[in-house]
């Protein structure tokens, strides 16, 4: 597949900075993380409104061939009917991405006059659409009723890349990264929040970052003379954006937590999911629209205000504990990781696009661990000095050995590199030791443990979640071996069955997975002699019950052996059928 992808950009950094990261070039990092081919052709609104297409045009003069789908930014420049034209000719599917909202509060268009014509000039550019991407359901349904064409709506994304592991910042205010307009203006006036509340300096200031910005822009030329000149224009100003992002995720850990004020967006903006990015407990206004409460969990994922009374509740709460702020901060992370990242949404996008499939933002794409689950396993994976270090332990080496035999028994090490996936890897030395047969993916549903592996090891393609989000982002039927060690047993009974199928769905139809959990026939001893297991789930599994779960996956029991003290482990390779 193949995607032309017209942004916005703007000719200053003035303008620009408004225009967050997440709401242009994050597309750009979720294609990549879904292997979508694609090309960069930003216009740029300058600041008498006109519309530079420098970037599109040579494009459009340079290339001959098809797209099959167009992304093409609307609001803030109008192109003339010719570049319709040309976008219904060489792609089978035009999407129309709206950023901004369509219905705005009489105040709100007294304060800005030229929003009056916005959802015109919206519905006029929207119409040369076949599909809407729309920040807002009510504004979907607006595009649906008044264009008939489909529209959805959608919440931020943040490129995994980014995501902060660190604890929450400890401060004495919070803080609030915005414009001073509308109600927000009641806010900030304020004077009981004013001692909890600061507008940080924020890093960017002290930097040439935002000169750089405004020289690439200002020096764009009227044409392009070569392919090689147009991506190093794209590759500096994507570098620039990039590092300028990282500089706003730092400002915003400039307080021990980030406030969302009210906002002429009527959802949330991407402040929200950038302060979950940061590692920063998010106090957002709660934006018209049932969808957006959904998304996140009330003083779980987030704490929600209506009024500055709440608003100043909500930061004492913080302030004062540090325990609930770190709590808010890893069920939000976990959240962000499992739901709104680059690689899940683009994903989401491209089913309702090709499919018609309906997106549930609600729904986990990928298994969301709890707050004791994170907890557990970042002390026992990267704190614990049993389980954290680069090499196994002598418990790890004993199924490394049958897991290694059967690798090369039935994969001899001069055959072609294998495409293997490990189901909850860790730390990750098993997918490490793996590499030697070929490319390892390894995914584990604990943020915090994936990015300890990724510190400790290189050339492993390490993803945060489980086996259903290999599925979802289009991994069935992908790799030759499909490996998970000491994780069926902290899976509960009753989600086995699906579990088992998800590990099977990611294998080649010939393929083979590789399974080791401990055996039940041997709990009660086991129990006797060295304690009851202690891990938050631990529903161990009978050897013929197993076989016959993956029996009933389609598949075929090739061999059992068992391994470790008592021979706990039961070690399990199973062929998919053909």
């Amino acid at each position: 597949m193949k995607i032309l992808l017209v942004p916005i950009e703007f000719s200053t950094w003035n303008q620009a900075r408004a225009w967050s990261y997440t709401g242009a070039y994050a597309f750009i990092d979720g294609l990549k993380a879904n292997d979508i081919d694609y090309t960069f052709a930003p216009i740029i609104i300058e600041q008498d409104g006109n519309v530079n297409t420098t970037c599109l045009d040579f494009v459009r003069n340079n290339t001959t061939e098809q797209f099959d789908q167009v992304w093409v930014w609307c609001i803030h420049g109008a192109l003339p009917d010719s570049y319709w034209e040309w976008f219904s000719k060489i792609a089978d599917v035009s999407v129309g991405v709206l950023m901004e909202s369509l219905t705005f509060e009489n105040y709100e268009l007294t304060e800005f006059p030229h929003l009056k014509n916005r959802r015109e000039l919206v519905l006029e550019q929207l119409k040369n659409f076949d599909k809407a991407l729309v920040c807002s359901e009510s504004d979907a349904i607006v595009v649906h009723n008044e264009l008939g064409i489909e529209a959805t709506w959608y919440p931020p994304m943040v490129p995994e890349e980014f995501v902060d592991f660190r604890e929450p910042p400890a401060s004495d205010y919070a803080a609030f990264v915005g414009s001073n307009y509308g109600k927000r203006r009641e806010y900030l006036n304020d004077a009981k929040l004013s001692e909890l509340l600061i507008r940080p300096h924020l890093p960017e200031r002290d930097t040439c970052l935002p000169s750089l910005f405004d020289n690439l822009i200002g020096e764009l030329p009227h044409t392009f003379k070569s392919h090689q000149e147009f991506e190093a224009f794209q590759l500096d100003l994507i570098a620039i954006r990039k590092t300028l992002f990282e500089l706003h995720l730092e400002g915003l850990r400039m307080g021990f937590a980030n406030v969302n004020l009210p906002s002429i967006l009527k959802a949330f903006a991407g402040r929200v999911i950038e302060s979950m990015c940061a590692s920063v407990p998010a106090v957002s206004w709660l934006p018209p629209g049932r969808e957006q409460s959904n998304l996140f969990e009330k003083n779980e994922d987030i704490l929600f205000f209506s009024s500055i009374n709440e608003c100043v509740e909500s930061l004492d709460l913080l302030k004062n504990n540090l325990g609930y702020r770190e709590r808010i901060t890893t069920n939000a992370r976990n959240k962000l990781l499992t739901r709104h990242t680059s690689r899940i949404r683009i994903r989401q996008f491209l089913n309702w696009i090709q499919n018609g499939k309906r997106i549930d933002y609600n729904r986990n794409q990928a298994y969301c661990p709890s707050l004791e689950e994170s907890l557990y396993y970042k002390e026992l994976f990267v704190k614990n000095q049993s389980w954290n270090r680069l090499e196994p332990n002598k418990d790890e080496l004993s199924r490394w050995k049958v897991i290694n035999k059967f690798l090369a028994e039935t994969y001899p090490i001069d055959n072609e590199r294998l495409n293997i996936a490990e189901i909850g890897c860790g730390r990750g030395w098993l997918s490490y030791l793996m590499c030697k047969y070929g490319e390892v993916t390894a995914v584990d549903p604990i943020g915090d443990v994936i990015q300890y592996a990724k510190t400790n090891y290189e050339n492993i393609n390490f993803i945060t979640g489980s086996a259903d989000l290999l599925e979802f982002v289009g991994l069935e039927n992908s790799f030759d071996v499909v490996v998970s060690s000491e994780v069926l047993e902290h899976v509960t009974d009753n989600q086995k069955p699906l579990f088992i199928k998800s590990l099977v769905n990611l294998c080649k139809p010939g393929g083979h997975i590789i399974v080791s959990t401990p055996r039940k026939d041997i709990l009660e001893d086991w129990t006797n002699k060295y304690g009851v297991p202690n891990q938050p789930t631990e529903d161990w599994i009978f050897e013929a019950d197993l076989i016959e779960l993956f029996i009933e996956a389609n598949c075929t029991s090739i061999r059992l052996e068992r391994a470790f003290l008592m021979d706990i482990y039961q070690v399990h390779l199973f062929k998919k059928k053909p």
